[in-house]
């Protein structure tokens, strides 16, 4: 559930800043991103160890499944299943994250003001894409482009630096490629760790990259950029997707 996964986060939080004397960023993918966010909304006074939050795919304002399984038992009864069956996780988490439960919290909890926000999304119709039943499922029933699981409006956090990314990217994707874990494949990704290079040179190249690969344009009041792929020859990992997000999100 949220409120418990905020207990850790702010214990982590703590631990982070007084080892390493630094304020933290919080990068959290799917509902990482929602817990991350409720743990600065419900623990104003982390707000000065915290310099920025980064969402990843997040269904901040709530997901269509997890609203219809509020209202369809056949539903909650698989999703209960694969949640508590397989994850061996809480299937409170999925009720959580309902667009009636997500406006009840927000209400209650609003994000502080100040914060830096980036949030990415994205979404996936390739056929080869893992999660294109479920975003099949979302386009004829609502006729709407996810990355399988999330809206892309509903992961854009009000205030928050936007980053659309252009490439088909599935919602399991960053998690499976974070870190390197995945095999190669025919996008030409390493597995390597060593693709990944020093952190710091990273972030200085990201930061090279992102001024001559961000298109700026706007969306309402926010700042929206939208992120093309480096080239077809080196496409991005996770790892450097997630720098250019936080760079430009929370580095400014």
């Amino acid at each position: 559930a949220v409120l418990k996964n905020v207990e850790t986060l702010e214990r982590e939080i703590l631990h982070l800043h007084e080892k390493h004397k630094k304020q933290v960023i919080l990068i959290g993918h799917s509902k990482g991103g929602v817990d991350s966010a409720a743990t600065l909304a419900t623990n104003p006074q982390l707000r000065p160890l915290v310099r920025g939050l980064v969402t990843v795919q997040s269904p901040y304002a709530g997901a269509p499944l997890a609203q219809e399984a509020l209202l369809d038992p056949e539903l909650s009864f698989i999703l209960r299943g694969w949640v508590e069956g397989y994850l061996r996780g809480d299937f409170s988490c999925v009720e959580d994250l309902s667009y009636t439960n997500r406006r009840h919290f927000l209400r209650k909890y609003p994000l502080p003001e100040g914060v830096k926000v980036a949030s990415f999304h994205s979404t996936s119709t390739g056929t080869s894409s893992t999660m294109l039943p479920l975003a099949s499922f979302h386009q004829r029933r609502y006729d709407v482009s996810t990355d399988g699981l999330v809206v892309p409006v509903d992961a854009e956090v009000p205030g928050a630096v936007v980053v659309r990314y252009r490439e088909d990217l599935a919602h399991t994707t960053p998690v499976w490629r974070i870190g390197g874990n995945s095999s190669s494949s025919s996008s030409g990704r390493s597995s390597s760790n060593e693709a990944f290079g020093d952190p710091a040179d990273l972030r200085r190249n990201m930061a090279q990259k992102l001024a001559q690969k961000a298109i700026l344009s706007t969306s309402g009041s926010r700042l929206s950029r939208l992120v093309s792929p480096m080239s077809s020859s080196s496409s991005s990992s996770s790892i450097e997707i997630l720098t250019a997000v936080a760079a430009i999100g929370v580095g400014r």
